[in-house]
């Protein structure tokens, strides 16, 4: 595991871990989409500018050549955000992030031959995938019955918020492998940075209500927090993990997505509408041992 890498993609999660409650606890007042709209918007017109100053119109003409990989990232990126803000709504944000992380790992093993048809996963990295399996069933078991940090009666939510954050992830494994794509076809972060929002933007901009702009405008309070959201939920941490993407695995990426939920947990303590809930803690505890338990084995194994 590219040791740069690593640290390019824990500074993407620590910052996205830290801003993610915050988000969660603003999203349940105001339409999350607010969010993605101010942020895409933002994200474009800072990267737009970069790469115009650095090599004028090239990310365009670089995009036109490669127009299914960029639609791919596109759809993968809609489908990732749009997922992760909804189901940090309707579930306990710890939870959602770590049904979202944990999925990644799982799907990458299971469809290894066509994401990476060379590369060999040790026998370790499947028992570790099997413990996770058996982690997220206990997960998804004790939110439904009520046992996380949010006592909802609502099951509806609480199953739309699960079925999102599985979504969510597989939404990410898909970004992490094209994003991959358009790196080894010479893209570089702050090209793949622009063509990674306007669907978002466009969606965005058709799914936000009059109620949410009015709120906005209406609360410089509310406005300032969304635009330090935008900021430090998504551009920041999302040009860490494009400099982190080409220097580390997609099985490493999708594992150390599960120390995100760790972070997340200290942050809760600072959300008056989450109470502590040890069977959170427990099943999160049992997807980050078996997720150790797949890095230490792969980094073992290649050594020797």
């Amino acid at each position: 595991m590219n040791l740069k890498g690593t640290v390019y993609f824990l500074l993407f999660i620590l910052i996205m871990a830290l801003s993610g409650v915050y988000q969660a606890k603003l999203s349940q007042s105001i339409n999350p989409v607010c969010f993605l709209l101010v942020s895409s918007f933002i994200s474009m017109t800072i990267f737009s500018f970069l790469n115009f100053r650095q090599n004028k119109l090239e990310f365009i003409y670089k995009a036109l050549k490669e127009p299914s990989k960029v639609l791919w990232l596109n759809i993968s990126s809609l489908v990732a955000w749009f997922c992760y803000i909804y189901a940090i709504k309707f579930l306990e944000p710890a939870i959602a992030v770590i049904i979202a992380n944990a999925s990644g790992p799982i799907l990458v093993i299971i469809f290894s031959r066509f994401l990476q048809p060379g590369n060999i996963f040790y026998r370790i990295e499947k028992f570790a995938a099997i413990g996770i399996i058996v982690s997220l069933i206990f997960i998804v078991s004790m939110t439904l019955h009520g046992k996380s940090a949010i006592s909802s009666s609502n099951h509806t939510k609480l199953i739309l918020g699960i079925i999102l954050a599985f979504l969510g992830g597989i939404g990410q494994v898909i970004f992490s492998l094209f994003s991959s794509k358009l790196t080894n076809s010479k893209f570089l972060p702050n090209e793949i940075l622009v063509w990674t929002f306007p669907l978002i933007f466009l969606i965005s901009c058709f799914s936000i209500d009059k109620e949410t702009i009015y709120q906005l405008l209406n609360s410089s309070h509310l406005l300032f927090s969304v635009f330090i959201l935008a900021l430090s939920g998504l551009v920041i941490p999302t040009y860490f993990y494009q400099k982190a993407v080409p220097l580390i695995e997609p099985i490493s990426i999708s594992v150390l997505y599960i120390l995100e939920p760790v972070i997340i947990f200290l942050g809760q303590i600072f959300d008056p509408r989450l109470q502590i809930s040890y069977y959170s803690y427990f099943g999160v505890f049992m997807i980050v041992s078996f997720s150790t338990m797949s890095v230490l084995g792969r980094y073992y194994k290649n050594k020797h």
